[in-house]
């Protein structure tokens, strides 16, 4: 936990406003830096791979104009993103809160989302395109986020230069420090400067980095759809593929820990018994197994879905012009990404389940890698009802598909967080997630994974047929 969230610095006695900054600092931290690299990428390289920076660069406008432009809006996003949280948390008012805590840590997230929003911009003058500036930005997020993890668990002194731990040092409600805002507001400006020197010297729609030859024949492999689709998708699948597989796996770590809650208390042991107390210590452990793979069943989505949009996007970008020029047929080309979509997501959800079933066989009460796996089963037709709901959207929405995004944010909110926020039982229902039952608790229900999987056929024949009707998304 705390190579994941960072350590725990509340000090007695516990505050909800201390426990709240020590365990979320780390954690909104991340996906701050996520929407400041999509914001970064979207409005720059991903422009210029479009031809849209192109056609505005005609006009009579500075060189400098978009990455100017992009600037401004990652100021008044995260200015924005820092006065929603401080006002939230002073009208929230928890217990041990403070105005100074409340307002340092909104702003020091916003100062850490605008530090790595800077980073990005730099980063996409190294990278020839949007895919290469995307790759480069998460791996240096996730580089930082991994070497602040392993000097938060070893010592946290040494967390002061890994850049990433600047967010958790500003310690709201406890001892308020501003200097991290400073630096990481100091790091953004350095970084933005280079920026702006480095972008006067690069051409449009290249990177400083030279691009690797390619092959002078494409490979077996590559003569078909899908074979083209998946070695496009093969980084991003990777990466997916592994930072579930070692969420999964810290999950299963703590399983240990949550079966001793209960069965090592020698009072709830004199009053159940010990067996009764291994008992429910179990059933607590699988528990939370089943709310773990509900997480990583919506984490899975997200390659499936971004596998499935590229359909459109791609046509956009006047990409797939050259194979409609050739003898591939819509039902091929909509098949490709599809079942790229349906794999990544499946494959996603398998490496996450059987890593946390890895995970838990330290436990002292290690429960069977069998019984664990039941979880894949159980959302594996989820997923699939998930690329079933966007090869609809992707004939029949296809210049507004981006709402597919709702899904896994709602069902997030909805399943992981609706008992927090005291949703009504039939929200969780709205989407694929909450209509299957708790495993590995309880055992897979085959006959809801039949219906579940019948309906991911039908909605995806459905959505092959809007997307056969209709026209090519043109730019």
């Amino acid at each position: 936990m705390t190579a994941l969230f960072g350590p725990f610095t509340a000090v007695k006695p516990y505050t909800t406003a201390s426990i709240f900054a020590a365990s979320m600092m780390v954690f909104t931290g991340l996906l701050l830096a996520i929407m400041n690299i999509f914001f970064a990428i979207r409005n720059t390289r991903t422009q210029e791979d479009n031809g849209v920076l192109e056609m505005v660069r005609a006009h009579s406008v500075g060189r400098q104009s978009s990455l100017l432009a992009t600037l401004y809006e990652l100021i008044i996003v995260n200015v924005i993103s820092g006065l929603l949280m401080g006002a939230t948390l002073q009208g929230i008012n928890m217990s041990g809160a403070d105005t100074s805590g409340n307002w340092l840590f909104g702003f020091g997230l916003a100062a850490f989302g605008m530090m790595f929003g800077a980073l990005t911009l730099l980063l996409s003058q190294f990278a020839s395109n949007a895919r290469g500036a995307t790759t480069m930005s998460y791996s240096l997020l996730g580089l930082l986020y991994i070497l602040r993890a392993m000097t938060d668990v070893q010592n946290v002194k040494y967390t002061w230069w890994t850049v990433f731990g600047w967010v958790e040092k500003i310690d709201p409600y406890g001892k308020n420090r501003v200097s991290p805002i400073v630096m990481m507001l100091g790091l953004a400006v350095i970084a933005l400067m280079i920026t702006f020197v480095v972008s006067a010297e690069r051409d449009l729609g290249s990177g400083l980095l030279p691009d690797r030859p390619g092959r002078g024949k494409a490979s077996r492999l590559l003569t078909g759809p899908i074979s083209l689709v998946f070695r496009l998708e093969r980084t991003s699948l990777i990466a997916w593929v592994i930072g579930i597989a070692i969420y999964g796996t810290s999950m299963g770590t703590l399983f240990n820990t949550i079966g001793d809650m209960m069965h090592s208390s020698p009072m709830v042991a004199k009053i159940i018994g010990p067996a009764a107390a291994a008992s429910v210590g179990k059933t607590m452990t699988l528990q939370f197994a089943a709310m773990m793979s509900v997480v990583m069943a919506i984490g899975a989505s997200v390659p499936a879905i971004a596998a499935m949009l590229r359909l459109n996007s791609d046509e956009q970008k006047g990409w797939l012009e050259a194979m409609h020029a050739r003898s591939v047929s819509r039902f091929h080309l909509f098949g490709a990404y599809t079942l790229v979509g349906a794999v990544s997501g499946l494959l996603t959800l398998f490496a996450g389940t059987f890593g946390m079933a890895l995970g838990g066989q330290g436990a002292k009460h290690a429960i069977s890698i069998a019984r664990l796996m039941r979880s894949f089963w159980g959302f594996a037709p989820s997923v699939l009802v998930i690329v079933g709901v966007i090869a609809v959207l992707l004939g029949l929405l296809p210049r507004y598909q981006q709402v597919a995004w709702i899904i896994p944010v709602y069902g997030l909110l909805s399943i992981y967080l609706g008992g927090l926020l005291d949703f009504p039982e039939w929200t969780k229902r709205l989407t694929p997630y909450g209509w299957i039952n708790k495993v590995p608790l309880k055992a897979v229900a085959w006959d809801q994974v039949g219906w579940l999987v019948l309906l991911s056929v039908i909605l995806i024949l459905v959505g092959y047929g809007l997307y056969k009707r209709r026209d090519l998304v043109e730019n």
